[in-house]
C-alpha cells in the first residue's frame, strides 16, 4: 500500500557529486542530473527516520517512507519543517517478499536503504528485535540492489570506549565489553560486515548521543526533563565532553554520504562527529532558554542537578528499560569523541546548526510554548472624541 502525501516540487535534481574534480579537502560540487533517484528509509516515523523523509525529500530524492503496518501512513505529528518533495508512505511488511517486488516495480526500483528502524531501549527488546531488523534491512537492500546506510551508536565499544573514537578502528573483543548492550550491538554490526563480504555495499555512519525531537532519549528523560521547574539533571561530571548529535544535522549528512555512493566501496565505515559538549554548556544553554520562558529569574538561576544512578539500577530489577539505562552510566563518566577526518573527506563539511538555537528547538519540540487564541485577547481600546464621533445609525427590528 502507497500513499502519496505531498506534492512533488517543480524540480527534483538528483544531486551527485564530480569525484576526480575537487581538490583536496574542499567541499563537494553539486551538479544536477536527469535522472531521479529513489531512497527508501525504513523507520520513517522514529526520530532520526523523519528526519531523513525530510532530508531526502528536500535534496530533491524521491522517497519512500517505510512504517510498520497499521501505522496509518501518516507524517510525524511532533516534528518541523513539514516535508516538501516527493514523499511516499508504504507499509509492506518487510517480509512480504511479493508485495515488495510489486513495489518496486511501480517505482522504479531504489538507489539507497537507509536503516533508521529502532526498537524499545531495553535489553529485552534488544535481544528480542534488534538482530532481527537488521537481517530485515539486510535483506530489502539486497532484493533493492541498492548501498544500505546504517546509522549506528559508540554503544559497540563497550567498557573499553577510548578517548578518540577513529573510523578504521576495530571493536574490542566481546569479553572486553562490559556490556549486554554492547555485545548485541557488536553482533549486529558483525551482521552488516558479513552481509558486505557477500555483496552487499554496505556504508555505517556512527555518532553520539541524539536530541532534538520530542521522543523518549536522554534529553527528555533526565536532562531537560525538569526545566519548566527551573532545574536540569546532567548525566556525569559536569566538565566531561561527549558527543551530541542534532538529527536533522545526522539526516543532512547521511543524505550527502547517499549522493556520493558511486565513490564509496562495498563496505565503508564513517563517523558522524557532531556537538562535542559538555554538563556545562548544556547548563548554559538551557539556562537561557529557561529564561526566556519565565520558569527562572535569570539564566545563572537554573538548578543543576545530577541523575541519581543508584536508584535508576534499583528501578532496573522491576524495569528492562531502567535496567538498560542504568548500564551506560560510564558513558557519561568517559571523555570521548568521534574522528570524522574520513566523512570530511567525503563530503567536504559536517552539517552543523547552531548550538543555542539547536538545543531551543528541541525545547520547544518538548514543551511547546501555549499559543493565545484570538478570540480569548482583549479587544483593542478605541478611544472617541466628540466631535469625531460618526453620526449613529438605528436599523429597525
Amino acid at each position: 500500500m502507497t500513499v502519496a502525501t505531498s506534492v512533488p516540487a517543480q524540480t527534483l535534481p538528483w544531486q551527485g557529486l564530480l569525484p576526480s574534480e575537487q581538490p583536496h579537502g574542499a567541499a563537494p560540487t553539486l551538479l544536477a542530473s536527469r535522472t531521479l533517484c529513489t531512497v527508501l528509509v525504513l523507520g520513517a516515523h522514529g526520530r532520526l527516520g523523519y528526519a531523513c523523509v525530510q532530508a531526502f525529500a528536500q535534496a530533491g530524492w524521491r522517497v519512500l517512507a517505510h512504517v510498520c503496518p497499521g501505522s496509518g501512513l501518516v507524517q510525524h505529528p511532533c516534528e518541523a519543517p513539514p516535508v516538501a518533495g516527493e514523499v511516499r508512505w508504504v507499509d509492506t511488511p518487510l517480509t512480504d517478499t511479493a508485495g515488495w517486488d510489486q513495489l518496486l516495480a511501480s517505482h522504479g526500483g531504489v538507489h539507497v536503504v537507509v536503516h533508521a528502524m529502532a526498537t524499545g531501549f531495553s535489553s529485552w527488546a534488544w535481544a528480542r528485535e534488534l538482530e532481527q531488523l537488521t537481517r530485515s534491512s539486510i535483506a530489502v537492500a539486497r532484493r533493492c540492489n541498492a548501498l544500505l546506510l546504517v546509522p549506528l551508536s559508540i554503544l559497540a565499544y563497550g567498557r573499553q570506549l577510548p578517548e578518540v573514537l577513529r573510523e578504521d578502528d576495530a571493536l574490542p573483543h566481546a569479553a572486553m565489553l562490559g556490556s549486554y548492550l554492547a555485545e548485541v550491538r557488536a553482533q549486529t554490526e558483525l551482521q552488516l560486515r558479513m552481509a558486505a563480504e557477500t555483496g552487499l555495499s554496505v556504508c555505517t555512519l556512527r555518532a553520539g548521543a541524539y536530541y532534538g525531537h520530542a521522543g523518549d532519549g536522554w534529553i527528555r528523560d533526565s536532562v531537560a526533563g525538569q526545566l519548566p521547574r527551573g532545574r536540569m539533571a546532567w548525566l556525569g561530571p559536569y566538565d566531561v565532553a561527549t558527543p551530541w548529535v542534532y538529527v536533522h544535522d545526522l539526516a543532512q549528512t547521511l543524505e550527502r554520504v547517499a549522493s556520493q555512493r558511486h565513490r564509496l566501496g562495498s563496505w565503508v565505515r564513517l563517523h558522524f562527529a557532531g556537538q562535542q559538549r559538555q554538563g556545562q554548556d548544556w547548563w548554559q544553554a538551557l539556562g537561557q532558554i529557561a529564561q526566556q520562558r519565565g520558569w527562572v529569574t535569570g539564566a545563572a538561576d537554573l538548578r543543576s542537578g545530577h541523575v541519581q544512578w543508584p536508584l535508576w539500577k534499583l528501578l532496573g530489577c522491576f524495569s528492562p528499560r531502567m535496567r538498560a539505562l542504568g548500564s551506560m552510566e560510564y558513558v557519561w563518566r568517559t571523555p570521548h569523541r568521534l574522528d570524522n577526518r574520513r566523512l570530511l573527506a567525503l563530503i567536504g563539511q559536517e552539517p552543523r546548526t547552531d548550538w543555542q538555537q539547536s538545543v531551543a528547538q528541541t525545547v520547544e519540540l518538548l514543551f511547546p510554548a501555549p499559543v493565545a487564541s484570538p478570540m480569548l485577547a482583549p479587544a483593542p481600546m478605541e478611544l472617541e472624541l466628540p466631535a469625531a464621533r460618526p453620526q449613529q445609525r438605528v436599523d429597525a427590528e
